[in-house]
């Protein structure tokens, strides 16, 4: 699901305009802010998924994608989740390690505002590759086993209330507040842009 960061509040398409009346150095700045924006959108993305799953950060960015701005004609970046299954080991899981004399269930956490969940029939198994996982077997034999896997980012983001209206809200202050400080420093010839 892209989140597309544009010029499209009045604020933002005001400064935009002065700047694009300025020529190519301009347009150029122009770029630059919405690619700034597209940076931080994505780490805003992943901050806001935080607050809601026991996900590390550096799984949810290996899940966000950001295409930047190329155009100068018409600026336009891209945040993109992916729907890539994630292993429930990745969220916070005990035992993380294999224990074969282990008779207690296996507790998993994904959800920050929710208790823990046992599964008795869940167990943690070390692959012949090294993978380490959460399993669950499949019918009464020892075989198939079948590794369980948690919600996804994009899921996460789709599902729950106000993520993605927070996103929004924050993209356009910061896309307004990057071509305000661009318009500056162009207008002064000073200071950092």
């Amino acid at each position: 699901m892209p989140v597309d960061i544009r010029v499209e509040n009045d604020s933002a398409q005001r400064l935009a305009r002065d700047l694009s009346a300025m020529g190519a150095r301009g347009k150029r700045m122009i770029r630059s802010a919405v690619n700034e924006t597209g940076r931080s959108v994505r780490t805003n993305v992943s901050k806001r998924l935080r607050e809601v799953i026991t996900l590390k950060s550096s799984e949810i960015r290996d899940q966000v994608s950001l295409r930047r701005a190329g155009d100068l004609t018409n600026p336009t970046a891209s945040v993109t989740l992916r729907r890539k299954p994630v292993p429930l080991i990745r969220f916070q899981v005990r035992p993380r390690q294999p224990d074969p004399k282990r008779k207690l269930p296996v507790l998993v956490k994904v959800y920050q505002n929710r208790p823990a969940e046992r599964d008795a029939r869940a167990f943690v198994a070390r692959m012949a590759s090294g993978h380490v996982g959460v399993f669950r077997r499949m019918g009464r034999g020892r075989l198939p086993i079948v590794e369980k896997t948690g919600p996804t980012p994009l899921g996460v983001f789709e599902n729950e209330p106000g993520i993605e209206r927070t996103v929004l809200r924050e993209a356009d202050e910061k896309l307004t507040q990057n071509l305000s400080r661009k318009l500056d420093f162009l207008l002064r010839g000073v200071g950092r842009a």
